[in-house]
């Protein structure tokens, strides 16, 4: 698979930010993973994998985690490693 270009990149990276964040709030953070997130988008894991190592990666950078407190945020990880 050829690298993506910087724009195609950075639409890419948009578009998983989106769908992670549907998912997120439809199965609850836990319950989602990057399977779902890669199928979702019809690319592979490999392909997610290029643009976010874990699934705490996207977490951290989705709009809605900006109005977050970072306590919650912290509560949202430590629940979904128990």
């Amino acid at each position: 698979m050829p690298r993506p270009t910087q724009r195609n990149g950075a639409e890419t990276r948009e578009r998983i930010l989106e769908v992670a964040c549907e998912l997120f709030t439809d199965l609850g953070y836990d319950k989602a993973s990057l399977r779902d997130i890669a199928a979702r988008l019809d690319i592979t894991k490999a392909a997610l994998y290029y643009y976010f190592a874990r699934k705490d990666d996207i977490l951290v950078v989705t709009p809605e985690t900006e109005s977050m407190s970072v306590e919650y945020l912290g509560h949202l990880l430590v629940g979904a490693r128990a």
